[in-house]
């Protein structure tokens, strides 16, 4: 499988400030220190056996094809 983080895409700067709004990151302070703060934040959850939850839809949503649609704007 490819490692999808590592595709280039057409918009990059859109793509990078969609995944910075994603985790409440500010663009305008280190992103390292954004990510260790967040990574700690998740490691005191796991210590405390308290629950951790991965981006994207829960397990127990079911079918996400259900939230697919016809009525966007296909691309020229």
């Amino acid at each position: 499988m490819p490692n999808l983080a590592l595709k280039p895409t057409a918009k990059p700067v859109k793509d990078y400030y969609a995944a910075l709004a994603a985790y409440s990151f500010n663009p305008n302070w280190h992103l390292l220190t954004q990510l260790r703060a967040l990574n700690r934040q998740i490691a005191d959850r796991i210590d405390r056996n308290a629950d951790v939850i991965a981006p994207g839809l829960p397990k127990s949503y079911g079918n996400p094809k259900t939230l697919e649609t016809r009525d966007g704007i296909a691309p020229n």
